[in-house]
């Protein structure tokens, strides 16, 4: 009996929720990490800062008769993402930006949670549902990173506000030091201060009335964070273009034509898994908060839940951040649900409540999620280390199904031959990036996914121009390019191919490469 009982010791329910989730990330995510269309250029400017000792002022990628102004706004998330590609390929860049995500999750806001709401059992559900809508950005780009500073400056805001603690917000002109390096996502965690600032003064207005309340007992409570906002955006200022970048931030944010433009920048649509979490969760939290018959969420949570959910139904770019947010709120209302007149009232449910109890003691008595959580960790870590991240068998890198991986070869080695200086590449946006890395530097695209590089202009003359029976050959003529690369199946492709001076020079079943005669 007592031998069974060791080999269960580390089975209880945070144990076997971490794994799985950890499990399922792997299995169903990994397949498309790497779809998203910066991967390439993002890796590519990581290589720039590595070789060339700076931060681009200058696109160096796309092929273009004139400079164009750059601002690189993750340059340093590219530099890590680069070196790392640079030591162990793509399945160690694979494993680092997992573990980076379920550190954030697991690591940081379960362990952080449980103990807000005292309840490992209720903590293990909300980071559950909230890791569950974070993985629409599960993707191989910077906004991991992103993510990461993110719960660790709501961490800090969170504690400087509950518990008066204001030693936390000392640490944040660090953490967005290096985060604006990282992300731009380092707006919200300016704004989560500013939140912070609100909830202080809600909360001074609640205890003490608008009428008794002076101005120095205002500033009193309000001057820690207020100073924690001030060194913080000096903080982000210290980047190599200085306020320039909160210039691009602002730039991109104001572009309705760009924002229409990616599906991540639109609204919500809730027939899909992640948004239904959400759903799922703000019932949950608006249910404990009704039946239990107090308030359960604080200033703080009532005002960062209701500005980020907010900004959720804008554009479902914002859900990680939302997941983040929601973690305490859910896991403490949860926890607070036994606490509800109906669980007193029928024995069936006072049972059920007593059950989660001994789940609950039960969790404290077994081996330690954070012991599991560190040795999933370095499984990823060593196997993709050593070449293959365990529970994962298929391909790294951008599937080969979707770009166009042999034509590249094919006319990387023709420019090989022909000796001459690198050519410009008429393409989809979406290979774009893609180009960059795999062209060796011989092939240029035209254009990439960096929308504000180019400008609202050039994208709308691209998109008007690259359509079957329009002005397509003026458009490659201007931009100077002398091949054009397409999807196979595109209606374009098969426009060009009546075309007398384009010659089709490689084909297969995903790409097609044609070549302008002078």
């Amino acid at each position: 009996m007592q031998r069974i009982r060791y080999l269960l010791y580390p089975l209880n329910f945070a144990n076997f929720v971490i794994c799985i989730s950890v499990l399922a990330l792997i299995v169903l995510q990994y397949p498309q990490f790497a779809r998203d269309p910066g991967v390439g250029w993002h890796l590519k400017t990581g290589e720039y800062v590595s070789i060339f000792n700076h931060v681009p002022s200058f696109d160096p990628f796309l092929f273009s008769t004139v400079k164009r102004p750059w601002i690189s706004d993750q340059w340093l998330a590219d530099l890590v993402l680069f070196k790392t590609f640079q030591v162990g390929s793509w399945p160690l860049l694979y494993g680092l930006l997992t573990v980076v995500f379920i550190a954030t999750f697991w690591g940081i806001l379960f362990q952080f949670a449980r103990k807000e709401s005292h309840s490992t059992f209720a903590a293990v559900l909300a980071t559950f549902l909230s890791f569950k809508m974070a993985q629409v950005h599960f993707i191989l780009r910077p906004v991991l990173f992103g993510i990461l500073f993110f719960s660790i400056a709501y961490c800090l805001v969170f504690l400087a506000y509950k518990k008066r603690a204001h030693q936390y917000l000392y640490l944040l002109p660090v953490v967005f030091m290096i985060w604006a390096n990282m992300h731009g996502s380092f707006v919200f965690g300016l704004i989560l201060i500013c939140l912070g600032l609100l909830a202080v003064f809600v909360d001074q207005i609640r205890e003490f009335g608008s009428d008794t309340l002076s101005l120095s007992q205002i500033y009193s409570e309000l001057r820690p964070f207020l100073y924690a906002l001030i060194f913080s955006v000096f903080a982000c200022c210290l980047n190599p273009y200085g306020i320039k970048l909160f210039e691009h931030l602002l730039n991109l944010g104001s572009s309705d034509f760009f924002m229409k433009l990616h599906e991540e920048w639109l609204s919500p649509d809730f027939r899909e898994v992640a948004p239904k979490m959400f759903l799922y969760s703000i019932s949950i939290i608006l249910l404990a908060n009704s039946v239990v018959g107090r308030p359960l969420l604080s200033s703080f949570d009532f005002v960062v839940l209701l500005v980020f959910s907010f900004l959720f139904l804008e554009m479902v770019r914002v859900l990680p951040f939302v997941a983040v947010v929601t973690i305490v709120p859910l896991a403490s209302s949860l926890s607070q649900l036994g606490a509800a007149a109906i669980f007193k009232q029928y024995r069936s449910l006072d049972r059920l409540k007593s059950f989660f109890s001994l789940l609950d003691q039960r969790e404290l008595d077994t081996l330690k999620p954070k012991v599991v959580l560190l040795f999933l960790s370095l499984s990823v870590l060593y196997g993709s280390f050593k070449g293959a991240v365990p529970f994962y068998s298929g391909e790294y890198g951008p599937e080969r199904d979707k770009f166009p991986y042999a034509a590249l070869v094919f006319l990387t080695a023709k420019q090989r031959t022909l000796g001459s200086n690198p050519e410009g590449v008429v393409s989809v946006p979406e290979w774009g990036g893609f180009i960059t890395l795999r062209g060796e530097e011989m092939l240029k695209p035209i254009i990439d996914d960096r929308n504000t590089l180019l400008g609202e202009d050039f994208y709308k003359e691209y998109l008007k121009s690259m359509k079957p029976y329009r002005s397509w050959r003026l458009f490659v003529e201007d931009v100077g390019a002398r091949y054009v690369l397409l999807p196979s199946a595109s209606l374009l492709a098969q426009d060009i191919a009546k075309a007398s001076n384009y010659n089709r020079i490689y084909d297969d079943p995903i790409s097609v490469i044609y070549e302008r005669v002078s």
